[in-house]
């Protein structure tokens, strides 16, 4: 793994029955290994890669408190798509990784759970965030689309708000 401030090295990518496409599955799955600061947060985690890479494009621009979002930043699950507010929030299982994001004058600090904190130039980040998000965005491109439910509206409202966030948050549009 690099030296860095913050890298995430993918490892591994697929849906829940692993490397084999499936229209039905809605997350991207995977396992990452996180390095803030000296911190190893992850070692080859295996998680939800897209709720992990959405989580990451909303802290460009608001702070990530774990304990007020009610959700891991790096879920292990991440399934469930449900409207909130006029955007979308991600539930899943109670497991995860997580560590806070806060906005400073400077860019971004990162706090991990173990208190050590990293402060970096907001720009860098940005690019760590979405050369990430890349990699989870052209898996998609690459798969079958997806099917969604015919009987779960909140589903199908949630699916449509992830992509339509994580378009605004990753090219402003």
């Amino acid at each position: 793994m690099h030296k860095g401030k913050f890298v995430i090295e993918v490892h591994e990518l697929g849906w829940i029955g692993g490397k084999e496409d499936d229209p039905k599955d809605l997350c991207l799955h995977g396992s990452v290994s996180v390095r803030i600061g000296d911190e190893l947060v992850a070692d080859r985690y295996e998680g939800t890669l897209s709720a992990f890479a959405f989580h990451l494009l909303m802290s460009l621009d608001v702070d990530f408190d774990p304990d007020e979002l009610g959700n891991y930043m790096l879920p292990c699950c991440g399934h469930e798509f449900r409207p909130w507010g006029d955007g979308v929030i991600l539930r899943g299982c109670i497991y995860g990784i997580d560590w806070a994001v806060q906005q400073t004058e400077r860019g971004v600090k990162l706090v991990t759970e173990q208190g050590r904190e990293v402060e970096m130039p907001l720009e860098k980040y940005r690019d760590i965030v979405f050369s990430f998000a890349d990699q989870i965005e052209a898996y998609y491109k690459a798969s079958q689309p997806k099917q969604l439910r015919d009987d779960d509206d909140d589903e199908r409202e949630g699916y449509s708000r992830f992509w339509r966030e994580w378009n605004s948050r990753r090219y402003g549009c």
